[in-house]
């Protein structure tokens, strides 16, 4: 699944139709994560947790600052 940009990101938070699209997506990239990190209550928990830290990253990363490895918040969460 693409990544969309921050600016994108922002202009959904105002727009009820890019809002509905980013919201989509982030279901459906929490969902193919969550198949990887096994079934149920929990992996659907950490699935969200890394989506959000990932982009998180791709925003801070936008200002050149150092982020941390996901594969180490991936280690910490499970």
């Amino acid at each position: 699944l693409p990544v969309p940009s921050p600016a994108v990101l922002a202009a959904s938070l105002r727009d009820p139709v890019l809002r509905a699209r980013a919201d989509d997506w982030r279901e459906r990239v929490e969902t193919v994560v969550a198949l990887r990190r096994g079934a149920g209550a929990k992996g659907r928990e950490v699935a969200a947790m890394l989506v959000a830290a990932w982009y998180g990253r791709i925003l801070w990363d936008a200002f050149g600052t150092k982020g941390f490895k996901l594969s180490d918040l991936m280690k910490r969460l499970v």
